[in-house]
């Protein structure tokens, strides 16, 4: 009977050791903060998603948010009971541009903001689409633009935030927005 104790004190001890090297040597960190912000990474498929809780609500993102946090943030607006979303020509021929426009979206309704869509400027089979820019409205508006020298979010003026994505990688820089937003909602709770 002690023999038989003591081996299965031996293979647990085995077992918890090698489970603690391969922890230490071998860390897959799926749990980890970011500003503040504790993020969680698993996979659907073979893709990586990233998701925080925060707000009241679960925000999903495609893009690792330490990369998202290395995207300069410059944004001095709050966001408001009424936006408005405007895309660029070139933003909308991003292959991106739908996945990005669901997300900047769904920011809004999780936070039971309204926002409303539209383009920067009038374009040739869209006769019956919105023009959006920073003197079209009164309230916060939010421009994509596509094909910039580097992915940054700004103040133009006021209420007036300009998205600027490199490459077109429209995604990554929708969800670099919503990345600072959160921390800057968060951070002002605190």
């Amino acid at each position: 009977m002690k023999k038989i104790f003591f081996v299965a004190i031996i293979i647990l001890c085995c077992t918890f050791s090698i489970f603690l090297v391969k922890e230490i040597l071998f860390p897959e960190e799926k749990r980890f903060y970011v500003n503040g912000l504790l993020f969680e990474k698993t996979k659907i498929d073979k893709i990586d998603i990233y998701y925080t809780s925060t707000l009241l609500q679960t925000f999903y993102f495609r893009n690792d948010p330490r990369k998202l946090k290395k995207i300069p943030f410059d944004v001095n607006s709050s966001i408001e009971y009424k936006n408005y979303v405007s895309y660029t020509p070139e933003a909308l021929e991003c292959k991106e541009i739908n996945l990005a426009a669901w997300s900047i979206g769904s920011f809004f309704g999780k936070l039971g903001k309204d926002v409303k869509a539209g383009i920067t400027e009038t374009i040739e089979g869209k006769k019956n689409a919105t023009i959006i820019n920073c003197t079209t409205h009164e309230e916060l508006t939010i421009i994509l633009k596509a094909k910039a020298k580097k992915t940054r979010i700004y103040n133009e003026e006021e209420k007036c935030i300009i998205i600027e994505a490199k490459n077109c990688e429209v995604l990554k820089a929708v969800e670099g927005f919503i990345f600072g937003m959160l921390v800057k909602m968060t951070s002002q709770r605190r």
